[in-house]
């Protein structure tokens, strides 16, 4: 789905990587028959992996696949395993925070104060210039999707999203 946040973020990560892929857009409410053998929850994105008996159907899941298997730069992910699973917390966290009160604004103009209140709680996790330190990483690389999408919400939603000073470039 063009318009996607999930499938976006595995765009971003076959793209930063310098992966070639065939892209196939298709209607997320109203999927192909098809399209069960790929992901069979029905969520986008899904990847076959040529030479690989099963499918990759998860946004994140892709994405530490492809940032892990493509050794072109950028590095995304440390190769430590605890610094690894840092990311994949602070990632969990935003988007417990961040994104699922965008979701709400973006579907019911509610929780306006909440995603005013989780983007500054999650800016504090910052460790530098990014999420992942000095250089862009995994997680900002998972966010973009909807941190590019918070100030047209924040439009729509009548500007109740106004007042919202951080320090962190959106």
């Amino acid at each position: 789905m063009r318009f996607c946040p999930y499938a976006e973020r595995a765009r971003l990560m076959l793209n930063l990587k310098k992966v070639q892929y065939e892209l196939v857009n298709m209607n997320t409410t109203d999927l192909p028959k098809w399209y069960a053998d790929y992901s069979p929850l029905g969520d986008v994105p899904a990847l076959r992996v040529p030479g690989k008996v099963g499918l990759l159907f998860d946004s994140v899941i892709m994405s530490e696949y492809i940032g892990q298997n493509f050794p072109t730069e950028p590095k995304l992910l440390p190769k430590d395993e605890y610094e690894k699973g840092l990311q994949k917390v602070t990632l969990n966290v935003i988007t417990r925070k961040v994104i699922s009160n965008l979701e709400a604004v973006a579907a019911r103009n509610e929780k306006i104060d909440e995603l005013k209140k989780s983007l500054k709680e999650v800016e504090e996790l910052m460790t530098g210039q990014y999420f992942s330190g000095d250089k862009m990483g995994f997680v900002d690389v998972m966010i973009w999707p909807w941190f590019e999408r918070i100030a047209p919400v924040c439009e729509v939603s009548i500007r109740k999203c106004e007042s919202v000073d951080l320090k962190m470039s959106i």
